[in-house]
C-alpha cells in the first residue's frame, strides 16, 4: 500500500500538474479569443466581381467611373468574351449620349434607370470615321451597359425588364 509520504508526493505532484494544465488552458483560451477579436474586427475587404444579371445568366462588367474611363469605354478592343462587358455609371439621370468611334466590335448598349429598368436598348455598330453617330436615348437613364452585340436578344431582354446590376 501507499505510505504516507508517497499519498503526500502524488497530492502534490497532481496538484502542481493540475495547476499547469488549468494556466495552458487559460493560456489558450485568450490566445483564441483574441485571435477571434482580430478576425472580427479586421478590415477585409470582400470583393465581388461586378455583374449585371437577367434570367439566371450574369455577365462580369469593368467599371467606367472617370470621365477619362467613359470617354474610353471599350475603344480599340479587337475581341470581348462574350459574358463581359462594360457599365457606365453618370452621376445624374440625363439623355447620355454614346458614340462608337475607334470601337472596333459591335455592342449592344443597355441604358438602365433607378429601380435597374431598362429605359433603352440599341445595337451599334462600330465607326472608323471621323464623326460617327451618337446613340442617344429617348429617356433619361442612370446607367448604360456595354455587351457584344446580340447578348440582349439572348438574353430575351427587352425595354421595361428590371435586372439586378452588382457594382
Amino acid at each position: 500500500m501507499w505510505k504516507k509520504e508517497d499519498k503526500k508526493i502524488l497530492n502534490t505532484f497532481i496538484k502542481r500538474v493540475s495547476i499547469i494544465i488549468a494556466i495552458k488552458i487559460i493560456i489558450i483560451f485568450f490566445f483564441f479569443l483574441q485571435a477571434e477579436k482580430k478576425i472580427w474586427n479586421s478590415s477585409v475587404e470582400i470583393v465581388q466581381q461586378p455583374q449585371f444579371c437577367f434570367n439566371w445568366n450574369c455577365i462580369d462588367l469593368e467599371i467606367a467611373k472617370t470621365p477619362e474611363e467613359k470617354e474610353i469605354g471599350l475603344m480599340f478592343r479587337e475581341k470581348m468574351d462574350e459574358n463581359k462587358g462594360m457599365v457606365f455609371i453618370f452621376d445624374w439621370p440625363w439623355k447620355h449620349g454614346m458614340r462608337m468611334r475607334n470601337t472596333l466590335i459591335p455592342l449592344d448598349i443597355i441604358r438602365i434607370t433607378t429601380g435597374y429598368k431598362v429605359v433603352d436598348m440599341v445595337s451599334a455598330t462600330p465607326c472608323y470615321e471621323e464623326t460617327c453617330p451618337i446613340y442617344r436615348p429617348k429617356i433619361d437613364n442612370l446607367r448604360a451597359i456595354e455587351v457584344n452585340s446580340g447578348i440582349a436578344n439572348k438574353l430575351k431582354l427587352k425595354t421595361g425588364d428590371v435586372i439586378e446590376l452588382n457594382i
